[in-house]
């Protein structure tokens, strides 16, 4: 759940690599006569590419000839500017740290000073540069149009500046290779298409983030839900009880293996969980030589080591010797976890019984599917995988992805259609758990839209996209699951609570208490699948509510959902487990929002 903003998913990062110096002197060996031609290799969302206006200087960079730059190289000399004024702007900031403490020489700190001016004005020039190409151009104007949708008038005026002072820049070195373009030069144009960013819809360069205004704006469009009902800004009693029957719930009935059992009578030895419990019995075993998972014995080691785990995976601690109200740590619980993710998978994949193949599988893959005894199976860490020869790579089946031949184990051919949609079940809940709100897979963009279509805005349309389709296939199994569950077990309505930060360096929502400790009702737009959690220390943890007070707005969002609004929990398919999170379907919606 952990995001920049919020606590929307996990973890995952946009864009390829930067190519390096021996990237490029390999390419320079083996291409020299392509690159004396038309110029130096491009790695743009990791995929080589040669720019086709780019000329070679001897002993200096490539550059274009028209305009004298390029996207991709334009993006990456931005970015490196970036770094370089974030670099000079701590620096100065220390010097006047130290300076604020003790007696320091007045041109030491003006060294830093004018350092971090000239950088600022050569990131300056590396924007107008950005904006005298047809893709930067496209970028910028998109943020523009962002800002003014969340209101923001002044910002999106000094980007439609720089988009001028970019174009004009652009022009008068056109009409200096070329004085009779003067009187019918016309902007540069995006020609031979190029990679997009999913999530944000920006030309993505070899170091591509996402700006925070745009996702804020797509946000901001949602409607609300027309056939589901609003959330209660506040907890009630009946939604407070159903968390906690909820939260209790998460670990019983776990489908155990014999390594799975193993690893969790492992825990009430291992000494990193805290001091060695005493006076456990022995467990039995079988006649296997597996533990008897059924047995009282085996039931008092596995709540021990519930107990010493969540213990350790949600406690108190101490950074310099100040409190700090809750740390997670990752992995406490994996012994009971893997169990889970397994289930689930399961589970959702057997959601999926129904869905016809095209809709979960590109047409290779439906081909193989249809005829099974025609292909090779196997299983990897990741699930099914499949190839139509000796001589062919693995590929997993979903994404793709080759597969190193010696991670595979054969698999029967009688049990494929099962198993491939229980790895897509596996890898739908692992894009979950990969993304966050700020840095979003394709995998995860396309659940948010599935989730948007079916259930904030809704769209009757046909997704046209394998991976579209798919998406949408998954939400919807995903959704039945998670109903006939809490229907099983009678509940209407869970208090939730979801934690956020924002830094003091920019404006906080006008949402935000503005004193902490208060508490108001407010309307607010999250994303179409948003998360939260059953437990409020975590939502507290999510707040960052142990970080300095002069650096950073921490809030919770408070509620109580009606069943018919949550998507999944930790026991149907995506939600992480330690979180105890809860996917509740977003779009704008009001909540109790408390500064804390």
């Amino acid at each position: 759940m952990p995001v920049v903003n919020g606590h929307d998913g996990h973890r995952f990062t946009f864009g390829g690599r930067v190519s390096t110096g021996h990237d490029r002197e390999r390419y320079d060996r083996t291409h020299p006569m392509l690159r004396r031609k038309v110029g130096r290799l491009a790695v743009v969302n990791g995929v080589s590419t040669v720019c086709a206006t780019a000329t070679h200087r001897p002993g200096g960079p490539a550059v274009c000839r028209v305009g004298r730059r390029c996207f991709p190289h334009t993006a990456d000399r931005l970015d490196r500017a970036e770094q370089e004024v974030r670099r000079l702007q701590l620096t100065h900031d220390a010097r006047l740290a130290t300076a604020a403490r003790q007696p320091t020489s007045q041109a030491w700190l003006d060294q830093s000073a004018g350092e971090l001016d000239q950088a600022r004005r050569k990131l300056q020039q590396q924007r107008i540069d950005l904006a005298s190409t047809a893709r930067g151009v496209h970028n910028l104007m998109l943020e523009a149009h962002a800002h003014e949708q969340c209101g923001q008038p002044e910002q999106a005026a000094e980007l439609r500046r720089l988009v001028t002072r970019g174009l004009a820049r652009r022009r008068a070195a056109d009409i200096a290779a070329n004085p009779a373009a003067a009187d019918g030069w016309t902007p540069p144009q995006v020609r031979g298409g190029g990679d997009r960013c999913p999530a944000c819809g920006q030309f993505a360069a070899a170091s591509h983030r996402c700006p925070s205004v745009i996702l804020d704006a797509r946000r901001l469009a949602l409607t609300a839900s027309t056939h589901l009902p609003p959330p209660t800004p506040a907890t009630t009693a009946a939604g407070t009880a159903a968390a906690q029957s909820l939260s209790t719930s998460l670990y019983q009935d776990i489908s155990l293996t014999a390594a799975d059992a193993d690893a969790i009578t492992t825990v009430c030895q291992d000494d990193r969980y805290g001091l060695l419990p005493q006076g456990l019995p022995e467990i039995p075993r079988r006649a296997d030589g597996s533990l008897d998972t059924n047995s009282a014995e085996f039931a008092a080691h596995r709540d021990m080591a519930l107990d010493r785990a969540q213990r350790a995976c949600i406690e108190d601690d101490h950074i310099d010797g100040e409190p700090v109200p809750v740390v997670l740590s990752q992995g406490a619980l994996e012994p009971f976890a893997v169990p889970v993710k397994r289930d689930n998978a399961a589970r959702l994949g057997d959601e999926l019984a129904a869905v016809e193949d095209r809709e979960l599988f590109d047409d290779a893959e439906c081909a193989a599917l249809a005829a099974p005894d025609r292909a090779q199976w196997g299983q990897s860490a990741a699930g099914l995988c499949w190839r139509t020869a000796d001589d062919e790579p693995w590929r997993q089946i979903g994404t793709g992805e080759r597969v190193d031949h010696r991670m595979v184990t054969p698999s029967e051919t009688g049990s494929v259609a099962v198993l491939a949609r229980r790895t897509v079940a596996s890898q739908a809940m692992s894009a979950w758990a990969a993304h966050t709100e700020r840095d979003m897979s394709p995998a995860a963009v396309h659940m948010q839209s599935a989730v948007r279509d079916a259930f904030v805005h809704p769209d009757a349309d046909l997704p046209q996209s394998v991976e579209a389709r798919r998406a949408r296939a998954v939400v919807q199994a995903q959704y039945a699951l998670t109903q006939r569950h809490l229907a099983a077990r009678g509940i209407s309505e869970v208090s939730v609570s979801r934690g956020m930060w924002f830094p003091t360096g920019s404006p906080a929502p006008a949402w935000v208490p503005a004193v902490k400790g208060d508490r108001q009702p407010a309307d607010l737009t999250l994303n179409p699948a948003a998360s939260f959690t059953l437990r409020g220390e975590v939502s507290s943890y999510f707040a960052r509510r142990e970080w300095d007070d002069d650096e950073y707005v921490s809030v919770r969002l408070h509620g109580t959902v009606h069943a018919s609004r949550i998507l999944s929990l930790p026991r149907t398919g995506m939600g992480c487990l330690s979180e105890e999170e809860v996917i509740v379907v977003g779009g704008r919606a009001q909540w109790e929002v408390e500064r804390v």
